[in-house]
Order: structure tokens, then sequence, then C-alpha cells
């Protein structure tokens, strides 16, 4: 995601979830007396499945906004006009969906979160 916002956000949800896991980590591992290394495994999962949902999302917006324009193509009234209007706005942003960005995922040892 490219939206300076919407990266804040994912970013803390991102490090939420690994405070989360790595805290089940530590009581698992110390109550079985093995070390289990969840947090990789959470890591490796949660780029991945991030990553996998950029082309299901952008073939869906894509399929809709074209689905909405057909219904106002060749209409003349200023709804339609403005309607189309948005929708061509719409899908020059989907088209600038470069991916999920994962440079600012958190690494290492997670520590302590706290939310707005």
């Amino acid at each position: 995601m490219n939206n300076a916002d919407a990266l804040e956000k994912g970013e803390m949800t991102a490090r939420a979830l690994r405070w989360e896991w790595y805290n089940y980590q530590l009581i698992f591992n110390q109550q079985n007396g093995i070390n289990v290394n969840v947090l990789a495994a959470f890591d490796i999962w949660y780029k991945d499945f991030m990553q996998s949902r950029f082309p299901i999302m952008s073939t869906w917006l894509t399929a809709w906004i074209t689905d909405g324009a057909t219904n106002y193509e060749g209409n003349i009234d200023q709804l339609s006009q403005n309607v189309e209007g948005v929708l061509a706005y719409y899908m020059s942003q989907v088209r600038q969906l470069g991916g999920y960005n994962d440079q600012g995922y958190p690494t290492g040892t997670p520590t302590s979160y706290s939310t707005p």
C-alpha cells in the first residue's frame, strides 16, 4: 500500500500481532520445555498473506468499477457523468497499487505496543 496513513496503521497492527504471538510463544515454550519459533512462522505467513491479497483486491476492485461504469455508460445526465468521473478516478488509483510494502514491517524481538 502506498498511502502513508494505511502504511502506519498496517505497521501498528503488525507490531500488535507480533507482540501477542511473541508472548504466546514465550508461555508455550516455557510450559512445554521446547523452543518453537512461532514469531518467525507468523512473520513469513503475514508477509505472504499481505502480498497475495493485492492481486485479488485489484482484480475485485477492477471488476466492480468496470461493472459500475457499464451501468452509467452512454448516459448524458449530470449524475451519470459525475459517477463516471468518480469511477475513472478509482480505476486510476487501482492501477497505482504497488502491492504490499513490507519495508516498514517490524523485525527482531517485539516490544510492547501502545494504541493511540
